[in-house]
């Protein structure tokens, strides 16, 4: 019973944040770029613990190391920044590694998500943390990709079977940007597919040729369906996205518009840019199709991320979000389904704690959990739109 304790737990005894409005408010100027003095009293611990749970600590590092700030908040800061930087020399180690395997077997790959960022936009490697190396390769080269990894002396995560470790280095291998293996229907959120992203990716980094990474204007779009998907509930997805798009001219953004009405991605992209014009000032030009997507947005959407730009968690609102994205009622039924009631090996991926006798009250317990959050986020949500 106690997943249904658990949720009526959190239905009825929330927690509130402890955020002080006053730290969130400095983060966030600092990821604009405004360079705003130190306000008077801040609380580091807090500060640090925000900035943590948003990715976001390795940028204010670089903001703060230069600044008079107390050394107790220094330190942690530095250190952990340094263990971002090493983590990713090591992913850019990996990359040579497999760029000189790749091709000896003539197998193209494209990094994804973190990975796609590391030498670009973010001008410091200890910038943007990463927990693992994102990699997709196209579906009929998965099984010589994978063979590969093995004689490379990787070996499969014995609970994540896409996961691929070896020492520190951890390669999650996609076959889709999406991981429609895993939901299928989410194919219907992307229905070009993969291979127009494939036709314009550019090389990793200078001198590689089976490392590929997304140009900017496919990765934009693709950290849009990213950030959706995870409901829009870390800041670090929401830098990423502003890092790749401002201070662009206007062919970059009349470029991202005709690509984003070519794959059908325009109102993901547009939840994403409204994100980053609420939070950090992202404005695109004036008279953009951005504006005219703004006010086709309905309430709730507007609501929803309205919430989000206000500092709060969106729960698993993302499926939400993605009801809009899709084209006809029985593409969204489907999803909607696929979302609620998961396979059996997603279930074994994502609930590793939950015994087979307890498989019973999963799905109960899961519709249950989906209410509350729903009832306890629709009042977050009216209050944003009320006061505007």
């Amino acid at each position: 019973m106690s997943i249904f304790k658990g949720t009526l737990n959190r239905l009825f005894h929330p927690n509130e944040s402890k955020d002080s409005g006053k730290e969130r408010d400095f983060i966030n100027r600092v990821l604009a770029g405004n360079s705003p003095d130190l306000p008077p009293n801040l609380d580091w611990t807090r500060l640090i613990e925000i900035a943590q749970q948003e990715g976001v600590l390795g940028i204010l590092y670089q903001y703060l190391k230069t600044r008079d700030i107390p050394s107790s908040a220094l330190i942690p800061l530095e250190t952990y920044y340094q263990d971002i930087a090493a983590r990713n020399l090591n992913t850019l180690d990996t990359l040579k590694k497999l760029e000189h395997a790749l091709g000896l077997e003539k197998i193209e790959i494209m990094t994804l998500k973190g990975a796609s960022l590391l030498d670009h936009p973010y001008p410091r490697v200890g910038m943007r943390p990463m927990s693992d190396l994102d990699l997709m390769v196209r579906s009929e080269e998965y099984e010589r990709f994978i063979r590969l990894l093995y004689r490379l002396e990787y070996e499969h995560d014995s609970t994540i079977p896409h996961y691929l470790c070896k020492g520190r280095s951890v390669i999650d291998v996609h076959i889709h940007a999406l991981n429609t293996d895993r939901i299928a229907n989410r194919s219907e959120l992307f229905p070009s597919g993969m291979e127009p992203i494939w036709a314009n990716s550019l090389p990793q980094q200078e001198g590689y040729q089976w490392i590929r990474r997304p140009d900017d204007v496919d990765n934009t779009i693709l950290l849009a369906q990213h950030l959706m998907k995870h409901s829009f509930s870390s800041l670090i997805w929401i830098v990423d996205i502003c890092m790749l798009v401002k201070n662009r001219d206007s062919a970059f953004w009349t470029k991202l518009a005709k690509r984003a009405d070519q794959l059908d991605q325009t109102r993901p992209l547009s939840y994403a840019l409204y994100l980053t014009k609420g939070l950090f000032g992202v404005d695109p030009p004036r008279g953009c199709w951005f504006d005219d997507l703004n006010k086709d947005l309905s309430w709730l959407e507007r609501g929803i991320l309205g919430t989000r730009i206000k500092g709060q968690t969106l729960y698993r609102l993302g499926p939400l979000m993605a009801l809009f994205c899709l084209p006809g009622l029985k593409a969204r039924v489907i999803f909607l389904w696929e979302t609620i009631f998961p396979k059996n090996a997603v279930i074994e991926q994502e609930f590793q704690s939950l015994h087979r006798g307890k498989r019973l009250l999963f799905y109960p317990g899961r519709i249950l959990q989906i209410v509350a959050l729903a009832i306890r986020q629709l009042w977050s949500i009216i209050a944003t739109l009320v006061k505007g």
